[in-house]
């Protein structure tokens, strides 16, 4: 550290000592001299939050080469992941608390543009991803492909979302979320086969079934079968869902579509009658019956 005209500054390189290899240099952290103790909380804050970008258990390091967030807005980032696609009411909460934390933190404030994508709020949508993009220097290259596929979906131009992924897949070849997304953009862009492939390359971890991408996968590879007419198959992965997801009633609303198709009605009939004694978070009994 150093002080100079009243400036007190902080350098900071962290390394693994036994390894003897750079894992971060921060940018200088600054203050006035008469405030020491907060040029030291900020310091705190930005040495934790590398230390947990680097070392936190999510087997992809998205975010590792972006600007690291204080470390109290990367927990409630991490809080907000835990919850989409779960809560987003509750993911959004979290989000939102990570921004007020860090502004500069960028990545929960793509999350939160997102939910209000999901839930239909399309103006505020936009105005967090006009916020974002005109910061778009300080994202990592796969930040910036994300970026620019929800853009580009909520703009309808799914050819192009689909392209951005595909670039986002090289800086995330093992990010399960990514995989289904260029799955669903595929079925999108009328190309169930592609869709196919992607889910089916390879065989999935026992991680993979915790991630609620997974659960999603399920419905959308479903789709891609019945569009291919493929009704047998599409007939077993959905009840192989269902082993591993047994309260998505979603996908009793795909078994329903599958059995309908390959004329077993009765079957049918007793799908309907089991999920009306079913609780959801993700569907109702009701949207069993209207399939």
């Amino acid at each position: 550290y150093s002080l100079k005209d009243e400036i007190l500054r902080f350098q900071i390189k962290i390394t693994d000592s036994a390894k003897g290899k750079l894992i971060h240099s921060l940018e200088d952290v600054n203050g006035s001299r008469d405030s020491p103790m907060e040029v030291i909380e900020t310091l705190r804050q930005r040495v934790l939050g590398t230390l947990e970008l680097y070392f936190d258990s999510i087997p992809s390091k998205i975010l590792r080469v972006s600007k690291p967030p204080l470390y109290d807005a990367y927990r409630e980032h991490i809080v907000g992941l835990e919850y989409f696609g779960k809560d987003y009411l509750q993911a959004l909460r979290h989000f939102k608390l990570a921004a007020e934390r860090d502004p500069e933190f960028l990545a929960p404030r793509t999350r939160i543009a997102i939910i209000y994508g999901t839930l239909g709020e399309y103006a505020k949508a936009d105005s967090e991803f006009r916020f974002i993009n005109k910061h778009r220097e300080y994202l990592t290259l796969f930040e910036q492909n994300y970026l620019d596929w929800y853009m580009s979906r909520l703009n309808g131009n799914y050819a192009e979302a689909l392209q951005h992924l595909r670039q986002a897949e090289k800086q995330a070849p093992n990010s399960i979320y990514v995989n289904y997304l260029i799955g669903l953009e595929a079925l999108r862009n009328n190309n169930p086969q592609e869709t196919v492939n992607i889910f089916t390359k390879a065989e999935p971890s026992e991680y993979i079934y915790i991630h609620e991408a997974r659960a999603w996968q399920f419905g959308v590879l479903a789709k891609a079968r019945h569009m291919l007419g493929n009704y047998q198959l599409e007939l077993e992965e959905i009840r192989q869902g269902q082993e591993n997801y047994p309260d998505r009633l979603e996908l009793r609303v795909d078994e329903v579509r599958a059995l309908t198709a390959l004329g077993r009605i009765q079957e049918v009939k007793e799908v309907i009658e089991e999920s009306l004694s079913l609780k959801s978070r993700t569907e109702t009994p009701g949207g069993v019956l209207i399939e």
